[in-house]
């Protein structure tokens, strides 16, 4: 069994993940109109009260986490991975949902976006909870991109 390890995710892991990013994730980076390191950074610095790591036998496998106001009402989760992140799929989903549950209780609402293009992502969001909306262009390319929410009330762990 593959050794997983999460840890709050430090500076020094935006460049580990964005130079490894699973091929879908920058796809993703790309689409709305930024590049991966850029994308990884802005996610990483506008999450300061929750941001994780997970490492797999040592290799970055993902980094997530939840930005918004500190007294706000709705959160951004975001999430980004790479190939280690296939090794342990079933752990991932379990450690997933824990998060979540510590984003609900930053946040009643979580809401994001994520690549209509991205199917993967798209099945494990609905594995989550989430709502996923209509297809809508979105960035300066105008890529078609879903709403993804999550409301607190609605959420069972």
């Amino acid at each position: 069994m593959a050794d997983l390890r999460i840890m709050p995710a430090e500076r020094g892991h935006v460049g580990l993940l964005a130079s490894s990013l699973r091929l879908e994730d920058a796809r993703e980076c790309l689409a709305i109109g930024s590049q991966p390191f850029k994308s990884v950074w802005r996610s990483w610095r506008g999450s300061p009260q929750y941001r994780k790591t997970a490492f797999v036998d040592g290799q970055i496998a993902a980094m997530w986490g939840c930005g918004g106001a500190w007294l706000g009402y709705e959160g951004v989760p975001w999430l980004l991975t790479a190939p280690p992140v296939e090794v342990i799929k079933r752990q991932f989903l379990r450690e997933c949902r824990a998060g979540i549950a510590e984003m609900l209780d930053l946040y009643p609402v979580l809401r994001n976006y994520v690549h209509n293009d991205y199917e993967k992502s798209i099945r494990f969001l609905r594995c989550l909870g989430f709502i996923i909306g209509d297809p809508v262009p979105i960035g300066k390319y105008g890529a078609l991109f879903r709403t993804v929410t999550l409301e607190r009330r609605s959420w069972v762990q």
